[in-house]
Protein backbone atom coordinates (compact mmCIF):
# COMPACT_ATOMS: atom_id res chain seq x y z
CA UNK A 1 0.00 0.00 0.00
CA UNK A 2 2.76 2.49 0.98
CA UNK A 3 4.31 2.34 -2.60
CA UNK A 4 0.72 2.82 -4.21
CA UNK A 5 0.09 5.84 -2.03
CA UNK A 6 3.72 7.35 -2.33
CA UNK A 7 3.02 7.29 -6.21
CA UNK A 8 -0.39 8.87 -5.82
CA UNK A 9 0.74 11.57 -3.89
CA UNK A 10 3.78 12.36 -5.90
CA UNK A 11 1.52 12.34 -9.32
CA UNK A 12 -1.38 14.85 -7.79
CA UNK A 13 1.30 16.71 -6.35
CA UNK A 14 -0.15 16.60 -3.13
CA UNK A 15 1.50 19.19 -0.28
CA UNK A 16 1.05 18.31 3.38
CA UNK A 17 -1.76 15.58 2.34
CA UNK A 18 -3.97 13.82 5.99
CA UNK A 19 -5.65 10.98 6.10
CA UNK A 20 -8.80 10.29 8.07
CA UNK A 21 -9.41 6.02 8.80
CA UNK A 22 -12.61 5.40 9.69
CA UNK A 23 -13.41 1.61 11.59
CA UNK A 24 -11.63 -0.64 9.95
CA UNK A 25 -10.00 2.41 7.75
CA UNK A 26 -8.02 3.51 11.17
CA UNK A 27 -4.76 0.75 10.48
CA UNK A 28 -4.53 1.90 6.91
CA UNK A 29 -4.60 5.82 7.95
CA UNK A 30 -2.27 5.33 11.04
CA UNK A 31 0.22 3.13 8.64
CA UNK A 32 0.39 6.19 6.39
CA UNK A 33 1.18 8.42 9.05
CA UNK A 34 4.15 5.70 10.15
CA UNK A 35 5.47 5.36 6.81
CA UNK A 36 5.51 9.14 6.76
CA UNK A 37 3.19 9.58 4.31
CA UNK A 38 0.44 11.71 5.57
CA UNK A 39 1.11 14.83 7.81
CA UNK A 40 -1.76 14.15 9.87
CA UNK A 41 -4.47 11.35 10.99
CA UNK A 42 -8.04 11.61 12.01
CA UNK A 43 -9.61 8.26 13.72
CA UNK A 44 -12.97 7.99 13.68
CA UNK A 45 -14.24 5.27 15.82
CA UNK A 46 -11.64 3.30 14.68
CA UNK A 47 -10.85 -0.44 15.03
CA UNK A 48 -7.71 -1.83 17.67
CA UNK A 49 -5.51 -4.05 16.55
CA UNK A 50 -7.14 -6.87 17.22
CA UNK A 51 -4.50 -9.47 16.70
CA UNK A 52 -2.42 -7.56 19.54
CA UNK A 53 -1.99 -10.28 22.66
CA UNK A 54 -3.35 -7.88 25.09
CA UNK A 55 -6.41 -8.48 23.57
CA UNK A 56 -6.69 -12.38 23.39
CA UNK A 57 -8.92 -12.76 26.26
CA UNK A 58 -11.47 -9.50 25.72
CA UNK A 59 -12.36 -10.44 22.01
CA UNK A 60 -15.68 -12.29 21.82
CA UNK A 61 -15.11 -15.29 20.66
CA UNK A 62 -16.96 -15.20 16.81
CA UNK A 63 -14.17 -11.93 16.91
CA UNK A 64 -11.44 -14.22 18.32
CA UNK A 65 -12.11 -17.26 15.89
CA UNK A 66 -11.59 -14.51 12.43
CA UNK A 67 -8.28 -13.04 14.25
CA UNK A 68 -7.30 -17.22 14.53
CA UNK A 69 -8.35 -17.66 11.38
CA UNK A 70 -6.17 -14.64 9.70
CA UNK A 71 -3.31 -15.92 11.68
CA UNK A 72 -3.55 -19.07 10.79
CA UNK A 73 -4.00 -19.16 6.89
CA UNK A 74 -4.39 -15.46 5.54
CA UNK A 75 -5.37 -16.82 1.75
CA UNK A 76 -7.97 -19.21 2.99
CA UNK A 77 -9.26 -16.66 5.18
CA UNK A 78 -8.95 -14.01 2.42
CA UNK A 79 -11.31 -16.19 0.38
CA UNK A 80 -13.94 -16.40 3.35
CA UNK A 81 -14.28 -13.16 3.24
CA UNK A 82 -14.72 -12.66 -0.17
CA UNK A 83 -17.15 -15.17 -0.74
CA UNK A 84 -19.12 -13.54 1.96
CA UNK A 85 -18.31 -9.94 0.46
CA UNK A 86 -20.95 -7.36 -0.97
CA UNK A 87 -21.99 -4.23 -0.03
CA UNK A 88 -25.65 -5.66 1.18
CA UNK A 89 -24.56 -8.86 3.22
CA UNK A 90 -21.81 -6.05 4.57
CA UNK A 91 -24.73 -3.83 5.45
CA UNK A 92 -26.65 -6.31 6.52
CA UNK A 93 -23.63 -7.65 9.45
CA UNK A 94 -23.55 -4.12 10.49
CA UNK A 95 -27.23 -3.22 11.51
CA UNK A 96 -27.85 -7.12 12.97
CA UNK A 97 -24.28 -7.04 15.11
CA UNK A 98 -24.75 -3.33 16.26
CA UNK A 99 -25.15 -1.73 19.59
CA UNK A 100 -28.47 -0.13 19.28
CA UNK A 101 -26.90 3.11 19.98
CA UNK A 102 -24.18 2.84 16.65
CA UNK A 103 -27.60 1.37 14.74
CA UNK A 104 -29.06 4.76 15.70
CA UNK A 105 -25.97 6.33 13.56
CA UNK A 106 -26.03 4.25 10.72
CA UNK A 107 -29.89 3.99 9.90
CA UNK A 108 -30.10 8.13 10.67
CA UNK A 109 -31.02 8.78 6.47
CA UNK A 110 -28.81 11.07 5.66
CA UNK A 111 -25.62 8.85 7.27
CA UNK A 112 -27.11 5.49 5.57
CA UNK A 113 -27.38 7.34 2.43
CA UNK A 114 -23.87 8.26 2.44
CA UNK A 115 -23.16 5.15 4.09
CA UNK A 116 -24.21 2.90 1.33
CA UNK A 117 -22.95 4.99 -1.05
CA UNK A 118 -19.63 4.52 0.09
CA UNK A 119 -20.03 0.77 0.20
CA UNK A 120 -21.79 0.32 -3.45
CA UNK A 121 -18.33 2.02 -4.49
CA UNK A 122 -16.02 -0.18 -2.36
CA UNK A 123 -17.30 -3.06 -3.79
CA UNK A 124 -17.68 -2.01 -7.41
CA UNK A 125 -14.68 -3.93 -8.68
CA UNK A 126 -16.19 -7.01 -6.32
CA UNK A 127 -15.02 -8.17 -3.05
CA UNK A 128 -11.21 -9.13 -3.33
CA UNK A 129 -10.55 -5.78 -1.88
CA UNK A 130 -12.17 -5.80 0.94
CA UNK A 131 -11.08 -9.52 1.40
CA UNK A 132 -7.43 -8.22 1.89
CA UNK A 133 -8.55 -5.31 3.65
CA UNK A 134 -10.03 -7.59 6.32
CA UNK A 135 -6.93 -9.96 6.56
CA UNK A 136 -4.76 -7.03 7.25
CA UNK A 137 -6.41 -4.82 9.47
CA UNK A 138 -7.79 -8.60 11.92
CA UNK A 139 -3.91 -9.68 11.65
CA UNK A 140 -0.76 -7.80 13.48
CA UNK A 141 0.00 -4.31 12.17
CA UNK A 142 3.63 -4.12 10.60
CA UNK A 143 3.90 -1.05 12.57
CA UNK A 144 3.84 0.48 15.95
CA UNK A 145 0.48 2.52 16.13
CA UNK A 146 2.06 4.92 18.92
Amino acid sequence: MGHHMRHLIQEQALRAPSAVGFSQGAPFALALAANGLVNAVAVVSGSDELAHPRFTYALTPQVRDIVNAVAADPEAAAASFAGFGSADALWDLIITTSPEADRTVYTDPVFQSAFRRAMDEAFSQGPAGYARDTVLAMGIWPFDPA
